[in-house]
């Protein structure tokens, strides 16, 4: 076998001028290690840029769900069923007074969440929520052939020692279009008991019991940006 003519990386050259086959076969295999351990040093380096990307990522989901949980409150919530009785006149399906300092300081918020049913009557109906007597949602007036499913949804900001924003949303399954609302709340004391108060109201006809059901809500609070 012609030998002569192999080229072996100047590291490994060996000394003599035509060596063996023997001799190329073992700087091969030298060489061949070589380029193993450097690849046992590649994967190992890898694998920790891995780990320390997963540590960061798991950082990061961690922090941000503290974040979220330090931000948002949970003040009431319930699962009681109230109806309207059988008299045309506005009744109080829920009421609630938020702790004095709820809404401490201006950008801080409410969510308000109600749901329940209404029907089947022929009357006309109205669900109304309120903010110390003041209007936070209102339904207008709505009808319910057959039985169907209703829901209020409202954020509250505070936006200085006796105002507030509201925007509302109205909902129900008979007639799909949202009834929106918004509502400036002036005369506010946030250093006292704010009652939160959802009426229902049937009138037209001859309203029976049940005619508007609330059957459960939640109350919460997020903090303000810092």
């Amino acid at each position: 076998m012609d030998t002569k003519n192999i080229i072996v990386p100047e590291r490994l050259r060996l000394s003599s001028v035509n060596p063996s086959v023997s001799e190329v076969v073992k700087a091969s295999n030298d060489a061949l290690r070589e380029i193993a351990v450097a690849v046992k040093k590649v994967t190992a380096a890898l694998d920790s840029i891995s780990s320390v990307s997963k540590s960061v990522s798991d950082s990061v989901q961690v922090s941000a769900s503290t974040v979220i949980q330090s931000s948002l409150t949970c003040i009431k919530d319930f699962t009681t069923t109230v109806e309207t009785p059988a008299v045309a006149a506005e009744h109080t399906l829920y009421s609630f007074f938020l702790p004095a300092g709820t809404l401490a300081i201006d950008g801080e918020k409410l969510m308000c969440r109600f749901g329940g049913r209404q029907g089947p009557v022929a009357n006309q109906l109205y669900v109304r929520l309120y903010l110390d007597g003041q209007t936070l949602a209102d339904s207008d007036i709505f009808v319910a052939p057959s039985t169907w499913s209703w829901n209020i949804d409202v954020l509250v900001t505070r936006t200085s020692s006796t105002e507030a924003l509201a925007t509302s949303t109205f909902t129900q399954t008979f007639d799909p279009t949202a009834v929106p609302g918004t509502w400036i709340l002036t005369g506010l004391n946030f250093s006292g008991p704010i009652e939160v108060k959802l009426t229902g109201e049937s009138f037209g006809g001859s309203p029976g019991v049940g005619d508007v059901t609330v059957q459960h809500g939640v109350i919460l609070k997020i903090n303000a940006a810092t």
